[in-house]
């Protein structure tokens, strides 16, 4: 909260209703024109305020007019004093509230994606805020309700919902890009999310996630550069995973380990179940934990006729002839 400026008003009024009650006395019993009589103003209007709180104050006044005068400087003071206590109270309740982070998600941007990400959410009955740039954005009943159109990123980061806020997933938002000039969405959300993480820092928020949505993967690097503790490309894996990485910090890391063609990198592949050492699935993993040759490998599922099933379920364990194990092993280790 900045004082100066409010105190500066305070002040200025008091010599101004000054100035003016001088005025007002210039040509009444006991003064002249002389300009150091405006010490006399002032002194009355410091009087009047002290009169609000004690009746001791007598002030002195020769001219009907310095009465109207030291009313107007009441009923200015008392306006002022109401205004200031509630900024203050506002200011102190909010940061009580901003020091309490919840489990909140803060969406920015909109998108095709964003239906489906809130959907995810409110399955993990997870509260959510989004804060979008437009009245005419294609948005349901449903996430209308948790929907605010804002005007800038400055709005966003200045409400008190960022300010008490978990995670944040930042969407590549098409539209808004292209109002702002942005012939690349993803350069956009880097902007956001450097100004996001800019402000999360300068209200001390502590361990706020930032998720954020690029168009192409090759420009996962600058949005990282810029603040975001991971970068999805829902090309690559699917709007479901921004939801899931606003609250399963690092889940994204895990996909691109499971996928990637990396050197470092986990590899999967499929291995002929042998049914004379294991007979079930449970079996298979205790076989393969036993029987690693140095390699830390893990069946995860099974190849079954084309179907493919992964973590498999009890009534699914039981192994088949011509079934397949998928294993996955990393590539460092295989090499």
């Amino acid at each position: 909260m900045r004082w100066w400026p409010i105190v500066g008003v305070f002040v200025a009024f008091h010599i101004f209703i000054g100035f003016m009650i001088w005025i007002a006395e210039l040509n009444s019993e006991g003064l002249d024109n002389n300009p150091e009589f405006i010490s006399k103003g002032i002194w009355n209007a410091v009087l009047t305020v002290f009169s609000i709180v004690t009746a001791e104050a007598r002030i002195e006044a020769h001219s009907p007019m310095t009465l109207v005068w030291l009313g107007l400087l009441k009923a200015g003071w008392g306006i002022m004093s109401m205004g200031l206590t509630v900024k203050v109270l506002d200011s102190f309740w909010e940061a009580i509230m901003s020091k309490s982070l919840t489990d909140h998600i803060v969406i920015v941007g909109w998108n095709k994606s964003g239906e489906r990400i809130a959907k995810d959410l409110d399955e993990q009955n997870k509260n959510i805020k989004i804060f979008g740039f437009g009245p005419e954005v294609e948005i349901s009943e449903a996430s209308r309700e948790s929907y605010e159109k804002v005007s800038s990123i400055d709005g966003i980061v200045m409400h008190k919902d960022f300010k008490r806020c978990k995670s944040i997933i930042v969407l590549a938002d098409d539209k808004r890009a292209e109002h702002r000039g942005d012939s690349d969405v993803d350069l956009w959300v880097s902007r956001v999310v450097r100004r996001m993480r800019k402000a999360i820092e300068e209200n001390h928020q502590e361990n706020v996630h930032i998720v954020a949505e690029v168009r192409r993967g090759a420009n996962k690097e600058i949005v990282l550069e810029g603040g975001a503790d991971e970068v999805i490309c829902i090309e690559t894996f699917g709007a479901e995973l921004l939801a899931h990485a606003a609250t399963k910090k690092r889940i994204s890391v895990v996909f691109d380990n499971l996928i990637g063609t990396t050197e470092t990198s986990n590899e999967i592949y499929y291995d002929a179940a042998d049914l004379d050492s294991y007979s079930t699935f449970s079996d298979a993993l205790i076989h393969f934990a036993n029987h690693r040759d140095g390699l830390a490998k893990t069946p995860i599922g099974i190849k079954r006729e084309g179907a493919i099933l992964l973590n498999p379920r009890s009534d699914e364990c039981a192994l088949e002839e011509g079934d397949e194990l998928i294993v996955i092993r990393m590539a460092l280790a295989a090499s």
